[in-house]
């Protein structure tokens, strides 16, 4: 599914959440921008895709299903910076900035490191600025914003 950079975000939902922006949420019908990503960052999305405490970890919106890569045909698993197979394509990565929030689906990594997607400097911000120590309740977080989208359309 294509949701544009920077546009309120509407994954699964019939309602678009104000304070939410989409990133990475790529198809090949539609162009992107390109070019190179900071290590720092990539390497900030693994250690967020990793994390995990006392069994909860920082993926939100996790889906039984897999999402191929459109572009290549990549099946979802992948080799880590750990050296070890991992799903990609499964839920999603929600990384807070003030009061906005930016959702990107995991496969916002392979989409960095193997068609060189460039995400919008705001987001690329984001992820350098979060500190993932604090990150323990995303799911929560994201609940409420849901839930709160649903009620400011009664």
């Amino acid at each position: 599914m294509h949701i544009p950079d920077l546009n309120k975000y509407n994954y699964n939902l019939p309602i678009q959440l104000e304070t939410v922006l989409a990133i990475g949420w790529l198809d090949p019908s539609e162009d992107f921008n390109q070019g190179p990503v900071p290590k720092q960052i990539i390497s900030k999305l693994w250690e967020i895709f990793f994390f995990e405490r006392q069994g909860r970890d920082l993926l939100v919106n996790v889906l039984r299903g897999i999402h191929a890569c459109g572009f290549c045909g990549f099946d979802s698993l992948v080799m880590g910076p750990d050296e070890k197979q991992h799903v990609l394509g499964h839920a999603e990565i929600w990384i807070p900035s003030g009061q906005v929030w930016y959702a990107a689906p995991t496969m916002i990594i392979h989409y960095i490191e193997k068609h060189q997607y460039l995400p919008p400097q705001e987001y690329l911000e984001a992820v350098r600025m979060v500190d993932i120590e604090s990150l323990i309740d995303v799911q929560v977080e994201v609940d409420r914003l849901v839930q709160s989208g649903f009620d400011s359309q009664k």
